[in-house]
């Protein structure tokens, strides 16, 4: 199971996003520490603070605040991080470098 110890996932959405409940599943299966934010004027505010601009579309998904953008992207995060975990795992190039 991934884990980001201390890292917090935040998926801005709405209850009937199947992208949201997407964003949710993976980080359910996976492991992660996320929570769901329902979209509202108030938080589109936040959210635009944090961008620079409202999005028009959800879900909406950040990682300790750092914007990482809609599902594709966040599958892609996942993506590139557990390879990254594999590399370090299976005694890739970092091993290589100290002959461990």
């Amino acid at each position: 199971m991934t884990q980001l110890g201390d890292s917090m996932i935040t998926i801005y959405g709405q209850d009937d996003c199947v992208y949201c409940k997407k964003a949710a599943k993976l980080c359910n299966e996976e492991g992660y520490i996320y929570r769901s934010v329902d979209i509202n004027n108030d938080i589109l505010d936040k959210i635009e603070y944090l961008m620079g601009f409202k999005p028009k579309t959800v879900p909406q998904i950040f990682v300790n605040e750092q914007y990482v953008g809609g599902f594709t992207q966040f599958r892609e995060w996942h993506t590139n991080r557990s390879q990254e975990n594999a590399m370090i795992d299976e005694g890739g190039p970092i091993d290589e470098l100290f002959e461990i």
